[in-house]
């Protein structure tokens, strides 16, 4: 008489879903003695089918579920104590962790048990953007309205700035714009200042 018989991963337990004949009709079976000889469980999507239910002679009687997330991401909760790791084992992750990915700003909310959004976290980042496009363009300017006045003492031939008297007027408000943009309460959450455009006119 032909039976089936199943082997499993020696430490993870896993049970390998393809069956393997035996004749089991003779006094000494020919499957080996610590064999899983039940049908195991159908593969089911974020587990692992493991044995389990082990007798003295380490021979398994059943087999049960285990989740299952190798090869996935298991991310910190404390992004800024804890790092991220992949996945390598069968079985539960850390609780420090998650499979829910953050973006960018996202803080752990332990309550709601998800991520929410955390101006703390972007407040840096976004001052740092904020800063540096308002000393860009007040540089701009700034260089801009000097050379207008260093033009000012040559004659024309020698004159090279390509703003006029209305246009340089125009960019001292923006440098009175961009100067106060940072001293902003909100900053640097609020709306950058509305200039005159004459930086993109020349």
């Amino acid at each position: 008489m032909i039976g089936k018989y199943w082997i499993y991963e020696k430490e993870t337990k896993e049970v390998n879903q393809i069956g393997l004949d035996a004749c089991i009709n003779t006094k000494m079976p020919e499957y080996p003695r610590d064999s899983l000889t039940v049908k195991p469980l159908v593969d089911k999507d974020g587990f692992a089918v493991i044995a389990c239910d082990f007798d003295d002679r380490g021979k398994p009687h059943s087999t049960k579920y285990v989740s299952d997330f190798r090869n996935r991401n298991a991310y910190s909760k404390d992004r800024d104590q804890t790092k991220d790791y992949l996945i390598t084992e069968i079985g539960e992750i850390l609780q420090t962790h998650t499979l829910i990915e953050p973006k960018e700003f996202d803080s752990w909310n332990e309550e709601k048990n998800i991520w929410e959004y955390d101006i703390n976290r972007e407040s840096p980042v976004k001052y740092q953007i904020e800063k540096e496009w308002r000393d860009e363009t007040l540089l701009k300017v700034i260089n801009r309205m000097e050379q207008y006045n260093q033009d000012n003492s040559l004659p024309s031939n020698l004159k090279c700035s390509p703003i006029n008297e209305s246009q340089f007027f125009k960019l001292a408000s923006d440098r009175v714009l961009l100067c106060d943009y940072t001293k902003k309460d909100n900053f640097p959450f609020c709306t950058r200042p509305k200039l005159s455009g004459v930086l993109d006119e020349i």
